[in-house]
């Protein structure tokens, strides 16, 4: 990865397709870690190595390739949901202020799944990365046990197997069954 990093600093253009091919399926899973649409995901991803790109003159030459550009990923990501939180809060604002009653029974109903699915969503995200990521990935994204398997591998870096996926999958859902009957509903 050392030979990666110093050609990417020089700006080599066959050391950014071989970041891209090399990367993507990892930078996608990471972000789809984080923000749980595949949509948003694949945006993000798609903004972390045109970051990447503008910045590469800053990495080292023996700098990680790897952790380079997932802490780019990372921090889009996190800038994506401080935005996005930010007009959620708008629109509870807005929807608490202007109700009538023409409305009301349908926003109820509106709202009522919305705070079910933020508790779903707060449960998911108490858990550990190990479980969160499978079950994201799996319930969220549709992946089959090789798909998440090959991108966990990715993305930790050491081989994942199907078993080790069924794995955490069945504790993931135990505890994601324990947070949630722990929440007031």
């Amino acid at each position: 990865m050392e030979c990666l990093a110093k050609r990417l600093a020089q700006g080599e253009p066959q050391a950014w397709e071989q970041l891209y091919e090399e990367y993507k399926r990892g930078v996608i899973g990471l972000c789809l870690g984080y923000l749980r649409n595949r949509e948003e995901a694949l945006d993000a991803a798609e903004e972390a190595f045109l970051k990447a790109l503008k910045s590469a003159h800053r990495i080292k030459s023996s700098g990680n390739v790897r952790a380079w550009l997932y802490t780019i990923a990372a921090n889009t990501c996190k800038d994506i949901i401080r935005k996005r939180t930010r007009g959620r809060v708008w629109l509870k604002k807005w929807i608490s202020g202007n109700k009538t009653s023409f409305y009301e029974p349908s926003l109820e109903h509106a709202v009522y799944q919305e705070q079910k699915d933020d508790q779903v969503r707060e449960a998911i995200s108490k858990l550990d990365d190990s479980y969160r990521i499978p079950l994201i990935l799996r319930y969220y994204e549709n992946m089959d046990y090789d798909e998440i398997a090959e991108t966990l591998t990715q993305i930790e870096g050491n081989p994942v197997k199907r078993g080790t996926v069924a794995s955490r999958l069945n504790r993931a859902k135990h505890q994601l069954r324990l947070i949630l009957q722990g929440s007031p509903t």
